[in-house]
């Protein structure tokens, strides 16, 4: 049996993490945890979460260099990507989940076969509040991932599954994941 990687991408302040440990809480379909790889600092809600490996820009490059990054993308100051390297060893035995801009998830489409992408939308205004609730940007930075939101939202009409994160209900979109990644697992 081929395994799937299902890709969970949304604008920043979507819940995307939110749903995907409630996803991967729930221990059904065989599913681990993809890494990403990034340049960004780690921050203090990324301490109990080893989804990414943080590196610095110069072993990043290197990393581009050697084929290791099956995608990758420079935004808010930062690379972002997906290490080709784990995600093969991990896809070897079980289905994967995990978290990719749009772009990325775009182009792990266009490289590897049974990839299900799945777009976590948001009312523009409950983002807006969430990000600010986070307290770690500026105003400036705000209006940028608002930009950014945008593109991502329009992209989004290339997924196979749109679904809204309804403000604190998150179960409602983790139960929704959680039937997309059974009805796709039940195709051939």
């Amino acid at each position: 049996m081929s395994h799937k990687i299902f890709i969970i991408s949304g604008i920043s302040g979507s819940g995307k993490g939110t749903i995907i440990n409630g996803v991967l809480k729930s221990r059904r379909f065989n599913l681990a945890r993809g890494i990403n790889v990034t340049t960004r600092k780690r921050e203090q809600r990324d301490r109990d979460e080893p989804h990414f490996q943080y590196v610095s820009q110069d072993d990043f490059k290197e990393m581009i260099k050697k084929g290791e990054l099956l995608e990758y993308d420079f935004h808010h100051q930062n690379y972002y990507g997906t290490n080709r390297i784990i995600l093969e060893k991990l896809l070897k035995n079980h289905n994967i989940l995990m978290e990719a801009d749009v772009n990325g998830a775009l182009e792990i489409r266009n490289k590897m076969d049974r990839v299900v992408l799945i777009f976590i939308r948001v009312d523009f205004n409950i983002l807006k509040k969430r990000i600010k609730r986070r307290g770690n940007e500026t105003d400036q930075e705000i209006k940028i991932r608002m930009k950014r939101a945008e593109m991502e939202n329009q992209k989004s009409q290339k997924y196979d599954y749109r679904i809204e994160n309804p403000e604190g209900h998150p179960e409602v979109a983790i139960n929704k994941v959680l039937g997309i990644i059974k009805q796709e697992l039940q195709k051939k």
